[in-house]
């Protein structure tokens, strides 16, 4: 409980960390870009091991939609940094 209570607080402080230097919205980017890299790697190993206890396997329809999800969000971040 101790150690979950340290990462909380950890991850607190580097979020505001990355919030002064930057920006809100470009934090938030990370996150989600973050959240993307832990379902590709779901992928990834799901298909070299096999096993669905370590990874997520492709599912028709719903990974079409995390994906068009995530190239949504991505093209929104890209028209907010192009034109702001």
């Amino acid at each position: 409980m101790i150690a979950l209570t340290c990462l909380i607080t950890v991850t607190g402080i580097f979020n505001i960390a990355a919030t002064n230097v930057t920006s809100s919205m470009t934090r938030n980017v990370w996150k989600n870009f973050r959240t993307v890299l832990v379902w590709g790697l779901g992928l990834i190993i799901y298909y070299v091991t096999g096993n669905v206890e370590l990874g997520e396997k492709w599912r028709l329809p719903n990974s079409f939609f995390v994906l068009v999800g995530f190239l949504i969000m991505l093209y929104g971040a890209y028209l907010y940094y192009r034109f702001v």
